[in-house]
């Protein structure tokens, strides 16, 4: 059965510092389910975040 998903898989977001960049998505994910703050206030804060940790590696 595995190997008949084989044809609709694809590969994991890979990048520089990729634990944590997750982490700060994935605390965004949380804390709109948990009504802390709205999508929007969430995911441009995940960004900025992010853009943070991936500066070093964008020169």
């Amino acid at each position: 059965m595995a190997r008949d998903q084989l044809e609709y898989a694809d590969s994991e977001l890979a990048t520089y510092q990729n634990g944590e960049v997750q982490k700060i998505f994935n605390d965004a994910i949380q804390s709109v389910l948990t009504g802390q703050s709205t999508v929007d206030e969430a995911f441009n804060d995940a960004q900025s975040k992010a853009e943070e940790v991936l500066a070093p590696f964008q020169e």
